[in-house]
């Protein structure tokens, strides 16, 4: 292989987008910490482990089986296309390769786990699930993004699942604190889905993939982002007034933070600011709000844990 391959092979991994899906990953971490598990060093590294090489393994094989569609693409920092994979034929057959090597990483870091710490079958069946229906959102037979489910997917693994794992590798359950946490989590992954989107409708649509985005259009798409940003902050206010949860958790803050991806979703469907900036650099801006409210997010809880 040639440095120049070896590079691009590197820059198809998409690293930036895998630390912003990791993210999910320790926010789920810290909630179980918070929620009065203990942490533990090892257990946390080995699900950092698993969990990265599912979304590398998630990465490099979307970018196999989506390269006729990425063709048509104008990359993005939150989108696909690469118009050179689809010509450098040697570089495209690596990757399917290159994604079952980081699958079957995850499920060997996944056997030590169980191994070491004693944790019972259902957690590799977690892994085998989050790392299948990853690879199905772009792969045959299933080929979810083409048929309409890509977005639904993209929820199950990346907000319910992702964090799900980042609680249960240190709960060994998941439990109501999760469970009422992860309504957010669903939402913002929507959004994010939805944004990230509107920039590839065209060339979706000559790859012939089936979304809301091309169903619809991307003016009702960001309509509904906005209804699930409004959805969150009002969710989050109601954990606060309700008093559910006995964890040290302010719901306001969560709230608050909240209030940055919603008023900045909701301000790329005024038509003035549509017209004025143009859809994509809003996009863009929606994008960046909902990863530094969940960055934001991951910070509280981070000073909850070493400061309690």
């Amino acid at each position: 292989m040639e440095r120049e391959e070896f590079i691009a092979l590197i820059k198809l991994g998409r690293i930036h987008l895998v630390m912003i899906t990791l993210l999910f990953y320790t926010l789920g971490s810290t909630l179980a910490v918070i929620g009065g598990y203990g942490f533990d060093l090892g257990r946390f590294l080995f699900g950092l482990g698993i969990a990265t090489a599912a979304i590398l393994s998630m990465s490099y094989s979307n970018n196999y089986y989506d390269a006729e569609a990425d063709q048509y693409n104008t990359p993005t920092p939150f989108s696909g296309g690469n118009i050179k994979l689809w010509q450098n034929k040697h570089l495209h057959r690596l990757l399917k390769p290159v994604a079952l090597f980081f699958m079957s990483l995850s499920l060997i870091f996944t056997i030590i786990v169980i191994t070491i710490y004693s944790f019972p079958l259902e957690f590799l069946l977690y892994v085998i699930a989050g790392n299948l229906l990853a690879w199905y959102y772009a792969a045959p037979p299933l080929k979810f993004a083409y048929r309409g489910f890509g977005e639904v997917i993209a929820i199950i693994t990346a907000g319910l699942m992702l964090p799900g794992f980042g609680y249960f590798i240190l709960a060994k359950t998941l439990d109501l604190l999760f469970l009422l946490f992860s309504l957010p989590l669903m939402l913002y992954i929507l959004i994010f889905i939805l944004n990230a989107e509107i920039p590839d409708v065209e060339s979706d649509r000559k790859g012939k993939k089936k979304n809301l985005i091309i169903r619809t259009n991307p003016h009702y798409g960001l309509q509904i982002a906005s209804l699930c940003g409004v959805i969150v902050v009002l969710y989050s206010l109601m954990l606060s007034f309700a008093h559910m949860l006995t964890v040290a958790i302010d719901f306001n803050i969560i709230a608050l933070l909240s209030l940055l991806p919603c008023t900045v979703v909701i301000i790329s469907i005024i038509p003035w600011f549509e017209r004025r900036f143009g859809t994509l650099r809003l996009v863009m801006n929606n994008l960046t709000a909902v990863v530094l409210d969940v960055l934001f997010t991951n910070v509280y809880f981070l000073a909850l844990v070493l400061f309690r």
